[in-house]
């Protein structure tokens, strides 16, 4: 695999809340995309809700970044905003479904108008993406965890202080 020929995608919870503009404590989000030789994230935005939109405007950053451009292919999960008719068509799961049509016309996924190959990881496959190994999991220990407010990956890892820490920041 070359650098720049295939981009690995997928949303991560980070592991720590911050102050949502309505006043309540919320973990955001982000969806990613990194290059699978190089392992460098190569587009990315954070939100508090992630989905197909959310997923190609992270793209786009990378895509349309002259020192990046268009992979040759994408690895993705089958979440329902990865297999949207919109960005790359449906599914692993999907694939015996009939195809959207409009007025008669197959609608083509972005990734086929722009000659980008899809490949769907086997569901439920917790080794199948690199970015949640190498990219997410560097997040969580090298950024996460610095926040007064991170949350820890799980409950094992969840401060005994978080709750109070929440309820003064808070007012």
């Amino acid at each position: 695999v070359n650098a720049g020929q295939v981009f690995v995608g997928d949303h991560r919870k980070f592991d720590f809340f911050i102050l949502s503009p309505r006043g309540t404590w919320v973990r955001p989000w982000v969806t990613a995309w990194m290059d699978m030789r190089s392992g460098k994230l190569v587009g990315w935005l954070v939100t508090f809700s992630p989905n197909t939109d959310t997923i190609m405007t992270a793209f786009a950053e990378a895509a349309l970044n002259p020192a990046i451009g268009l992979p040759r292919e994408i690895y993705i999960d089958n979440g329902r905003d990865y297999c949207n008719e919109r960005f790359a068509g449906r599914g692993w799961r999907e694939r015996m479904k009939t195809t959207l049509e409009t007025e008669g016309a197959r609608v083509v996924p972005m990734m086929e108008h722009l000659g980008i190959i899809a490949h769907f990881a086997i569901p439920e496959n917790a080794r199948a993406k690199t970015i949640e190994r190498v990219a997410f999991g560097n997040m969580s220990n090298w950024f996460d965890r610095w926040f007064d407010t991170y949350c820890g990956h799980n409950s094992a890892h969840k401060p005994e202080t978080l709750s109070d820490k929440l309820k003064g920041s808070a007012n």
